[in-house]
């Protein structure tokens, strides 16, 4: 047993004994978290709700403007499943600019120091990696406050920046964020990476404690109704209920190559069964939208959509004949999409727009959950589309080896449980 506070936390400080573990007040540090639908916000939100629901004390502190949407601004404060959330005042404008971003990041890390500082009887402290130096003022508070300091890295800054040519090699601030990077991963008494191609590049920066524990799956397709939430969500959107559905869900950034989509665009649709449907936002989709005229031109259907609230992502991707990943070759080791597992959840291909000697590609390839199609082919996308209409069993096989992958070894349960063991073994 232990005792809580009203809001059906732990006390503030205080340790008391279950049956299995000592209780423990975390301090987790996140750009964005609930509602916020970034992917990392819905990783962290599932992660911070399974230790409140084990009876840990937890803390959120993040921005109070939402992702991807200007100028909106959440609660300063509020509970929400044993959570207490702490917002910081911050810009919104957006991120499909360098200065949106940057005035985005510069706000929010203003006040994080001393709000940090101010949070009593914190026993560990947990980071990811947006902003850049999020992850070095947490260590710094942790030092400060005796915590333990655990840094789960999504992003690895500053070589992203670096290998999109948004900041220049070799220069002040690239080597200052080294210095601050190289120093975060050396005191981290913890470094979490969600793949061994990400973990691979942190140990070559600097000796660290590191565990792989991949992401998961936020989202889950109804139990019961699919068909008619699908039918629903389809009317929405304004599919029609025929259409075989290729599925892009996410950011159209930098760190997104999508050359092959553009090139199958640029020809003949094969039949009129199938419809592109592209749901997000981000730096590139002005230019999808560009070119999606001419794709509409030479017969395929094509549709964008805002961001969707997170309660119809399981819908979304059970929607789909075929989903979409892309990535940047020059992001390949930095960055591993996460939609993977939302994807293997619902038990769907995976088709990669990136290439195949890429982390995630070679992944796909060797569990046969989908193709993969490099960008110096211009024919690939249109004819395995034309192969998947013509072959619907090989299209099949794909869904099963999902299924399969998603139970045996990307369960969003299993992920979690090797998280909080993490969490509450550190000392």
């Amino acid at each position: 047993m232990f005792l809580a506070n009203p809001d059906g936390c732990v006390g503030a400080g205080q340790h008391f004994v279950g049956t299995d573990v000592v209780k423990r007040h975390f301090l987790v540090v996140n750009q964005y978290y609930w509602p916020s639908i970034a992917a990392t916000s819905q990783l962290v939100t599932d992660l911070c709700e399974q230790l409140a629901g084990q009876g840990h004390q937890v803390t959120v502190v993040c921005s109070q403007s939402a992702y991807g949407v200007s100028g909106t601004q959440l609660r300063r404060t509020e509970n929400k499943n044993g959570v207490r959330i702490l917002r910081l005042p911050s810009f919104s404008f957006g991120r499909n600019t360098n200065w949106g971003r940057l005035l985005n990041y510069g706000s929010f890390s203003a006040g994080l120091l001393p709000t940090l500082l101010g949070v009593r009887n914190v026993d560990v402290m947990m980071s990811l990696s947006t902003p850049p130096i999020l992850a070095s003022v947490v260590l710094g508070a942790a030092r400060l406050k005796k915590a333990k300091f655990i840094y789960w890295c999504q992003d690895i800054y500053p070589d992203i920046a670096v290998a999109l040519g948004v900041l220049k090699s070799n220069s002040w601030i690239e080597r200052e964020l080294n210095r601050l990077k190289k120093w975060t991963l050396a005191k981290a008494d913890k470094v979490i990476a969600p793949s061994d191609g990400m973990g691979s590049v942190l140990v070559e920066k600097s000796p660290c404690d590191l565990v792989t524990i991949p992401n998961w799956s936020v989202s889950t397709p109804p139990q019961s109704g699919l068909s008619e939430a699908q039918a629903a969500l389809r009317a929405q959107l304004g599919i029609q209920p025929e259409k075989k559905l290729i599925i892009y869900a996410g950011n159209m950034g930098r760190a997104h190559d999508f050359s092959a989509l553009l090139s199958c665009w640029e020809s003949s649709a094969p039949q009129n069964e199938c419809e592109f449907l592209l749901i997000g936002d981000g730096a590139k989709k002005e230019s999808l939208e560009m070119a999606a005229e001419t794709g509409r031109q030479n017969g395929w259907a094509i549709s964008f959509s805002p961001y969707l609230p997170k309660e119809d992502l399981g819908v979304l991707l059970s929607m789909g004949w075929v989903h979409l990943l892309a990535i940047d070759v020059r992001a390949d080791r930095l960055v591993f999409p996460s939609k993977l597992y939302g994807i293997l959840h619902a038990g769907r291909p995976t088709w990669l727009l990136g290439p195949k000697r890429s982390e995630v590609g070679q992944w796909i390839l060797s569990h046969g959950t989908g193709v993969v199609f490099d960008a110096s082919n211009k024919e690939t996308l249109r004819k395995q589309i034309v192969k998947a209409l013509d072959e619907p069993a090989w299209l099949k096989q794909q869904s099963v080896n999902a299924t399969r992958m998603h139970r045996e070894v990307h369960a969003r349960e299993l992920a979690l449980d090797r998280f909080t063991e993490v969490f509450v073994e550190i000392n």
